[in-house]
């Protein structure tokens, strides 16, 4: 199928979970309807990443084939390493935002006490 705006204002919403449509014309690029919103994609890398790029109608579909085809043309993204303690932090608040506090606090307790020894990892700076 090639995505334009007047297929995509005939996809019909998803009564439940999501679809996705893939464009024929830029590979990789394609759209998600879910419930409520259509949201543009690109799916990239060896690995096969997909990004979000905007939602319809706030997003143009010119637009976003513009934005998917950068992304598909420029270089992979590279993942960078986190410090153990600094991602046990992240997750802890991210806990905190989503979850009961009575979980949140189970979570906390958990992990408040994991050290790079517990872990068997050589270099104490960076973990993957």
């Amino acid at each position: 199928m090639r995505i334009n705006e007047l297929t995509i204002k005939q996809l019909p919403f998803a009564e439940t979970g999501q679809k996705k449509y893939r464009d024929d014309g830029l590979p990789g690029f394609g759209v998600v309807v879910g419930k409520r919103k259509k949201t543009f994609f690109v799916m990239f890398g060896q690995d096969r990443r997909t990004k979000s790029i905007g939602t319809w109608p706030e997003m143009t579909v010119k637009d976003a084939r513009l934005e998917a085809a950068a992304v598909l043309s420029g270089p992979a993204p590279k993942k960078h390493n986190t410090p153990l303690t600094e991602a046990r932090d992240a997750f802890i608040a991210d806990c905190r935002r989503r979850l009961r506090p009575a979980t949140a606090e189970r979570y906390y307790y958990a992990l408040k006490d994991i050290d790079l020894a517990d872990t068997g990892i050589n270099d104490p700076t960076t973990v993957q």
